[in-house]
């Protein structure tokens, strides 16, 4: 879980960071067993050619369930774990 957050906040930071109107959120909630986290940024997507390319697989490969969603004022990514 640890490393699948600091993937999406890593990709927050490279891809909107530097655009980003706002902070950028990380709000991590436990029911259980299970764990979910939430990443957002407010910025506006745009490539980083120094990027590898490979955190979202990384992230679907390490959670259970992965949800990225973007539009024009940001993009959020939820990770599950755990029994939901």
């Amino acid at each position: 879980m640890v490393t699948a957050v600091n993937e999406a906040v890593s990709n927050s930071v490279l891809h909107a960071g530097a655009l980003a109107s706002e902070p950028i959120a990380v709000e991590v909630t436990t029911a259980g067993s299970a764990v979910t986290a939430t990443v957002g940024d407010r910025g506006v997507w745009r490539s980083n050619p120094q990027s590898s390319g490979r955190g979202v697989e990384l992230m679907r490969l390490l959670m259970e369930r992965v949800s990225i969603t973007t539009a024009q004022d940001g993009t959020t990514v939820v990770l599950w774990s755990g029994a939901h």
